[in-house]
């Protein structure tokens, strides 16, 4: 019986040495588990943060932008005759009206007792309003204002 006993002695420290190396190995990689979820979450906050700090800087640039304005100012002499400006009344001159796209535009200029002056008019983009460069010109905090100028002499109706 002491045979068995010698013999089961080491057999039990084997199986007790073994049970204590399993409940270190997990605990081991349970901690290492919650370690690496404490340190996924750190990330993802601080991922979180960076998104957040991004997202504002983009909010507040587009707050502070300013933009490319394009006008027209038409003088004529003599002076207080009406503008059109592709069939739309602008005023009376001298008039600023707003340029939307780069391109042509018909403008007529009349006054009572002088001859109609109709002309097509052709208004180029001007370098910091082409492409990729508008982009940066936009996104600057001071508006960019950029006026055409055009003048027209009208002439007197002859009377028969």
């Amino acid at each position: 019986m002491e045979d068995k006993k010698q013999e089961e002695e080491p057999e039990k420290a084997c199986l007790a040495a073994q049970k204590a190396i399993q409940c270190h190995w997990i605990a081991s990689n349970t901690m290492s588990v919650a370690e690496r979820t404490a340190g996924m979450a750190e990330r993802k906050t601080s991922r979180r943060a960076v998104l957040r700090v991004i997202l504002l800087s983009v909010c507040a640039m587009a707050l502070a932008t300013g933009c490319i304005r394009s006008m027209v100012r038409v003088t004529s002499q003599p002076s207080d005759a009406r503008v059109f400006i592709n069939d739309v009344e602008r005023g009376r001159t001298p008039v600023e009206a707003p340029i939307i796209w780069y391109w042509w535009y018909k403008i007529r200029v009349e006054k009572e007792g002088y001859e109609v002056v109709e002309a097509s008019e052709r208004f180029k983009a001007p370098p910091w309003a082409w492409m990729p460069l508008d982009l940066f010109a936009e996104a600057l905090p001071i508006p960019i204002k950029n006026t055409y100028h055009r003048h027209y002499s009208l002439k007197p109706k002859e009377t028969e």
